[in-house]
């Protein structure tokens, strides 16, 4: 009887490790800006330790086309608000005014949470990158990244996916994948901007260009002023 009992707790124990998830602690918050909390990772910056749109770790939050500031139904070129209809016909950061980077008043970070908050640059996320290690964690937050720093915080980015109306076959991606916003747009085309994209299949991956249409996620950073 009690060798059944331990092969029966061994088969519960193996199963549990290929499947349970693990348990991350509750993030203890370093301060807050403007009255949402940030995560101190050890870089120039502070993290926002949820997405924006979202209230607790682990949401997917509210999803972004790249410039605009309020989420949508659909994401596609005929409503993007920088264009007249059409991707070759570009209204505001274009060739025609050369501007590469988020003003703040057409950041969705800074318009809904005001301060300091904006989208972080690609600077600031290689930054990030390079004080953590990074992981694929099935947790009690859901499937996502989970990034530790070197002073043992926290931040955990949920497979959120992206919305794209235009490409067939993409849908939204939610739950294998992930889109972050850059805050910058592409070095070669001005029709994508920059983001940090992660995969489930693939695993993490660096930044890279998409259409600027696109529903994607957005992580808040600030500079706190105290």
């Amino acid at each position: 009887m009690k060798k059944s009992f331990l092969f029966i707790g061994l088969i519960a124990a193996i199963l549990c490790l290929q499947g349970c998830p693990i348990e991350i602690p509750p993030v203890d918050n370093s301060g807050e800006e403007n009255g949402h909390e940030y995560i101190d990772m050890g870089t120039s910056v502070m993290w926002s330790p949820v997405n924006l749109g979202a209230t607790v770790i682990g949401e997917y939050g509210d999803y972004y086309a790249w410039g605009e500031t309020e989420p949508k139904e659909k994401y596609n070129w005929d409503n993007y608000k920088w264009c007249s209809g059409k991707e070759t016909q570009l209204t505001k950061y274009y060739e025609g005014d050369n501007r590469t980077i988020l003003e703040l008043e057409d950041d969705a970070a800074h318009v809904h949470w005001g301060g300091t908050w904006r989208t972080p640059s690609q600077k600031e996320w290689k930054e990030l990158i390079s004080v953590c290690t990074i992981e694929l964690v099935h947790s009690n937050y859901g499937e996502g990244f989970l990034f530790t720093a070197k002073n043992g915080n926290t931040l955990f980015f949920p497979l959120a996916g992206l919305i794209d109306h235009v490409i067939p076959g993409v849908g939204t991606s939610i739950g294998w994948r992930g889109r972050y916003r850059i805050n910058a747009i592409s070095h070669s085309d001005w029709t994508k901007a920059r983001h940090i994209d992660f995969s489930k299949e693939q695993g993490f991956c660096n930044s890279q260009d998409a259409g600027r249409y696109e529903g994607c996620s957005v992580r808040p950073v600030c500079e706190p002023t105290e």
